[in-house]
């Protein structure tokens, strides 16, 4: 199963058909374009998934009020230090990570404070990796990939931050209350990654492969992937809906299986002497292999089941 490669397993919200009530703290009509922008983005991430966002009640979007515990997300959308943690830079974005966010004692969770000049590429940026990190994704590049390539000394002195800081914010996350744990290899082009000044890195020209010089802008194909393994796809696909569901399984299982054994033929065999054809072969039985994997990642089968159709696969008519 690929998830997105870096993600807190403890803090996903429940698959269930949960809907995450979203609250604004900014409750002006000078505030209503930017909502929309946010709120449009951010159903992007969840139109396959068993969740939704509730921004609404009415036509109106839902102020934050009364008892903080009524809203899954609080959103503050300007640099108000009263909405955030003592530690917290009220002119930064960020946002508090999967279902941690319901009982954080800030009063927003997620902090979008856009200038009257941000970019409408920025504010795409900001707003599908914050709330990425609202679903529960963790910073791709903390990893720990790039912790030797940062200049550590020279960030912490532009960015007047601690040690401490410096270490929570760039270098690798080990927490174990989070289940902060790595799915698939590093990647550079997810909307986890921040964009990264080459003065921030070591080496002249520096060489870290989390250098990037412009903002993502859009979700990876991991990422896509990784949002519809972590949290399942919007139907019930539990079991298979009928025979002819159980069959077409079983035959993909049966070209993975095929392509493993093709695969293993060619490599014992001297490389350089297969054919171009040969080699196109395995490289379209691993694709298809590939799409199997993602495909039975959104069924609910129990191991045993698995070794059952496994088993079951040279009963079938070929």
């Amino acid at each position: 199963m690929k998830l997105f490669s870096f993600i807190a397993t403890q803090h996903l919200w429940p698959k269930a058909g949960k809907k995450l009530r979203v609250c604004f703290w900014d409750v002006d009509s000078s505030f209503d374009a930017m909502k929309t922008k946010i709120s449009t983005l951010a159903d992007m991430l969840v139109t396959n998934l068993p969740l939704s966002f509730q921004w609404k009640e009415g036509n109106q979007f839902i102020p934050c009020a009364g008892s903080l515990s009524g809203y899954d997300v609080r959103v503050s959308l300007k640099a108000d230090p009263a909405r955030l943690a003592p530690e917290d830079v009220a002119t930064s974005f960020f946002a508090v990570i999967g279902r941690m966010g319901r009982l954080d004692s800030r009063k927003a969770t997620v902090n979008l404070p856009f200038s009257l000049a941000a970019s409408n590429d920025f504010v795409k940026s900001r707003v599908l990796h914050e709330f990425c990190h609202v679903l529960g994704c963790l910073h791709e590049y903390q990893q720990g990939r790039c912790d030797s390539s940062f200049d550590g000394e020279k960030i912490k002195e532009i960015e007047k931050l601690s040690e401490a800081q410096y270490e929570a914010k760039y270098l690798r996350i080990a927490d174990s209350s989070m289940g902060a744990k790595a799915f698939s290899k590093f990647d550079p082009d997810s909307i986890m990654m921040y964009r990264f000044a080459s003065w921030m890195f070591q080496g002249d020209p520096p060489a870290s492969p989390c250098l990037r010089t412009t903002d993502v802008t859009k979700l990876s194909g991991d990422d896509e992937r990784g949002l519809a393994a972590a949290y399942g796809p919007a139907a019930d696909k539990s079991v298979p809906k009928s025979i002819e569901g159980f069959v077409t399984i079983a035959n993909k299982l049966r070209d993975r299986s095929t392509m493993l054994r093709f695969k293993a033929d060619m490599l014992r065999q001297n490389t350089s002497a297969v054919e171009f054809s040969a080699l196109k072969k395995i490289a379209s039985l691993e694709t298809k292999a590939n799409e199997v994997e993602t495909e039975l990642a959104g069924y609910d089968l129990k191991p045993e089941t698995i070794a059952a159709v496994k088993r079951g696969i040279e009963l079938l008519p070929r």
